[in-house]
This record gives C-alpha cells, structure tokens and sequence, in this order.
C-alpha cells in the first residue's frame, strides 16, 4: 500500500529536506502550483494532486481530499515502515501553510483571491490529527523527521502541531474578514469578535525589566508599513521598542496633518464664522526627543541642525538614552551635531552612508528606518478580563471658536497646530508652551490642569535659566514661550496669570469650565488671544 503525504506550502523554508526525507522513506508526495514546481526543480518525484491546482475547474476534486483525510485511520500497532500494513487512498501527512493577511485598503483586497480549500483541508486534518500528521511549522518538520524515522509520533506531538493548524486557519479566517470588513460602509465600526491575525515576529532583548520577557507580534500587512525595517528585534527591550514605536506614530501624524494644506472651521467673538488656513510645512525639518513616553523637546526648522539644537534643550546632562525623531533623511552634517547627544535610537526616514559611518562610532545607536505611514484604525491594551479597543485619534481640531476680539495671527495658528500634534501623543493632563516653533517647556502625565499649567510655568522658567544663567527675564521685549496649548479645559487662577506674565499671547484649550468667562475677560484685558476647540485630547 501506499504512504502518502499532501504538501502545498507558501513558506517553503525547510520543505525542500522534508520532501526528499519522505520520498526515500518511500512516501508519495502529493501537492501542485508553485510547491510542485519547487519540488520538481530540486528533483524530488511527485504527483500532482489536482485539487490543488489554481485552476477552478478542478475545484470540486477537494471534496475527495477531504475524504480521504477524514477517512484515514491508523491503528495504534500499524507502522509507518510497514506501509503494506496501511489503508490505501488514505492521506497520513498534511504539511500545508498559507500566509494570513489583513488589508486596511479596500482597494487592495479581493475575496476570489481567498483559497478556502487549503484552510478546509486544515481544519479537517486538525479533526483527525490522531491519525493524520498536520504540519504548518518548518520548525517543526526536523521533528516530525525524527518521529518518523523512530516510528515513535507521540500523542503529545500530535496535539502540540494540531493546535498550530487550527491556530493558522484562524488567524487565516480572521484576516479574512477583517479585510472584508474595509469593504463595507460600516468598517469603523467594532467587531462582535475582535480577532486578528497577529503573528510572532520575535523574541525582545526582555520586558521593561529584565527579570520580564517579551515578544513582538504583528499583522501580517504591517511588513509594508513596519517602522522597525532592518532591524535586530532582540537588540530592543520593551520600553524601548514602545517608544520607537511612539515615534513612529508622532512622525505619521505629522505627515497626515501638517506636510499638506489643511483647513479648520472657525467662529469669531462675534459669531463670524471663516475658515481658518494653516501652513503646510512642506520644506521644513520636525525633530523631537522622547524617553518613557515622555516628550522631552521638540522643533520645526528649516533643516536638520537647527531643528535638532532648538531640540536638544532639556536636561541633557542627566537624560541619557533618549529617542531622537526626525522626519528628513539624516546627513552627515546633522549626524555629527547628533552624535553630541546621550541618544540610544535614531527613528528616520533614511540615513546617508557618511551619516551611518558616524553613527556606527556609537556600537550601541540604533538606527530605526521609518519610511511608511501607519494606517491603523484602532489602538487597543489587555485589561484584567478582556481587551480594550478604541478609535485612533488623528484630528488635531473639528472647530475654532475664537473667544477673544484678537485673532491668533498665521505664525502663532501655526504654532498651535504643532503644538497639539504633540498633545495628540503626550499623556494627559498635558500643557506644552512653544516659542518659534520649538518646544520651551511641557508638562505631562499630571493629575489635573491645574497642576500641568504650574510644571509646565517651572520647566519653562528653569530651563531658560539654565541656558540664560539668570533669572531676569524681560517678556514685554523678548517673551518667553508665545502659545500655550493644553490638551482638556482649564480653569482660570494664579497658573494661567503667571503663564501670560511670562509674555503669553495666545492659548489654546478645550474649553467649557465653570471659569470660562472670568478666562475671556483675562485674556481680553491682557491682549491674549484664547481659542476654545470644544475637543478634548485626553491620551493615556
């Protein structure tokens, strides 16, 4: 009788030595399309099995595969090395894997483009997996090799690649429907089973601590759009590769929001309404350092340098191994100005070969490659019991409701615009203070407003200390920050008056607290402009 064996495989890594060790156990391999052509072309005999073809009208031979699957009964006294002893037409081995995916681009997906006989013959080998083999793993195959050259498969085995099969035609089904999701009007909304197809990339360096382990999953699609190209997973830790990460996305919402022309509805105090216009920043470099989810600095310049310098002004001589993001290609001048910094990653869109020459000097620097753009929809964490998924928040304002006579001018629109891009991904409560574009002081993480307004007036005057040398600040002629952004409403009191005494001109927030009027009539007094967006950007 004869000993067969279905092999239709899109990892093929290993296939190859798993097919001749079978064929010269005397195993018939079954398979067809690109396995066969690979097989043929490394000399390993096959026979084509039809129902594997790609050509439709041979779809209904399945049905006869499935069968035989289903069918094969194998004798606990039955070996394989006694194939006179086995039932023919049955199947003992199944080694098929398939490539899951996950397109958020409705255009990119086809359902015809589905293959449902591959995943079927799965999930019947899995329900018959005490009798038929069913690999999906090449790590696996060096050990179903061993078990079958001692004609010991263990019941142990057997379940421990059955449950990967099942695991592949699931992650296979949630892709599926995921992508098929897109393609409906209603793709925003949550799923009744929040299922997707992420697959184990790698191991990391450990957890945030090194007594904690930790790994990297992905989805499929993301290979096009990883911000982690050419890079050594294992050389990251957790806290590490989430602040790359964090990067990534500040860079990704700068480019979705500020490299093009964009536009926001605006109210005046007198109920006018107009539409106000920010400028693109299409030209321009955006630096920015972070360490822990925190953002330490960050600028807009019209290159890299003194982006980077109007960067690079909070206490560095006690933040060592901070992340610096940009969103030019670095060069070597740039690199050598950076090099003078405590960084241990360097997230960009590219690097030039003098500038990898220098950043190599530094054996620990980690260059991070960000050239795509993520589109994911959702952002989720696991909680105690369950799994917590939420829109993304990408829009920096739905509306301006200009609560002040003065009007924010084009310069100082703009700087709001940067400023809440930050808010976006700073935690909350959270005040940012920009001055010409840079960032002269933040605040983040702290319990209530209140207390973000009165850090973020200590960080501002501390560091301008420290780079002035004296405290003798003059905010008529030469103000310290020029807006301030806030990313929930604020309350008016003794923070915001000490804020504007510093030469505050415009601030920007949600508004809606029980001070708002006494706020107005500050403001107005004071010539600040206040704008309420009626949004908040609570981020944790």
């Amino acid at each position: 009788m004869t000993k067969r064996a279905l092999i239709h495989v899109e990892d093929t890594d290993g296939i190859v030595e798993f097919a001749q060790y079978l064929t010269a156990s005397g195993w018939t391999i079954l398979t067809a399309n690109k396995t066969e052509e690979l097989l043929r072309k490394n000399h390993v005999p096959v026979t084509r099995e039809m129902a594997l073809s790609a050509d439709i009208a041979y779809a209904h031979d399945i049905s006869k595969v499935i069968t035989s699957i289903v069918s094969t009964s194998l004798n606990s006294e039955v070996s394989f090395n006694q194939s006179s002893e086995l039932i023919d037409g049955n199947i003992y081995i199944v080694c098929i894997n398939m490539d899951p995916f996950y397109y958020m681009d409705s255009q990119r997906f086809d359902i015809k483009t589905c293959d449902y006989r591959i995943s079927s013959i799965l999930r019947y080998a899995f329900y018959n997996h005490e009798n038929v083999l069913v690999l999906t793993d090449p790590a696996d195959y060096k050990e179903a090799m061993i078990q079958l050259k001692t004609d010991n498969i263990t019941p142990e085995f057997r379940t421990y690649i059955a449950q990967k099969a099942l695991n592949l035609v699931a992650a296979y089904d949630a892709g599926v429907a995921g992508s098929l999701k897109y393609n409906t009007s209603q793709k925003k909304y949550f799923p009744t089973f929040a299922c997707y197809p992420l697959k184990f990339q790698s191991l990391l360096k450990h957890g945030t601590n090194k007594q904690q382990s930790a790994a990297f999953y992905r989805l499929p699609e993301e290979k096009e759009y990883s911000s982690f190209a050419n890079c050594n997973y294992t050389d990251l830790d957790y806290a590490l590769f989430k602040d790359i990460s964090l990067s990534w996305e500040i860079l990704n919402n700068l480019y979705s929001n500020l490299k093009t022309q964009f536009t926001v509805p605006s109210t005046n105090v007198d109920n006018y309404d107009f539409t106000t216009q920010f400028t693109p920043l299409a030209g321009t470099v955006f630096t920015f350092a972070i360490k822990f989810g925190n953002i330490l600095g960050a600028s807009i310049a019209t290159n890299i340098v003194d982006s980077y310098a109007k960067t690079y002004i909070y206490d560095t001589q006690h933040v060592e191994d901070a992340i610096l993001g940009c969103s030019a290609v670095i060069d070597q001048n740039a690199a050598t100005k950076i090099m003078e910094g405590k960084f241990i990653a360097i997230v960009a869109p590219d690097f030039t070969d003098d500038a990898k020459k220098i950043f190599a000097q530094n054996k620990n620097l980690k260059l991070i490659y960000s050239t795509k753009q993520n589109r994911s929809d959702f952002e989720a964490r696991f909680v105690f019991g369950g799994f917590l998924i939420q829109t993304n928040e990408r829009s920096l304002f739905d509306h301006w409701y200009i609560k002040t006579k003065n009007r924010p001018s084009q310069i100082k629109s703009d700087e709001l615009a940067f400023g809440m891009l930050l808010a976006l991904k700073t935690r909350s409560y959270s005040a940012i203070l920009i001055k010409q574009n840079a960032v002269v002081g933040i605040s983040q993480g702290c319990p209530s407003m209140e207390k973000a307004l009165g850090e973020v007036h200590y960080h501002v005057t501390s560091t301008t200390i420290m780079h002035n040398g004296n405290a003798d600040f003059n905010p008529t002629d030469n103000p310290i920050a020029d807006v301030l952004v806030c990313d929930e409403k604020i309350r008016f009191g003794e923070e915001i008056i000490r804020l504007v005494n510093l030469g505050l001109s415009t601030i920007i927030e949600t508004g809606g607290s029980v001070d708002d009027k006494e706020l107005i009539d500050f403001c107005e007094e004071h010539n600040v402009s206040l704008i309420f967006t009626g949004m908040s950007h609570i981020s944790l």
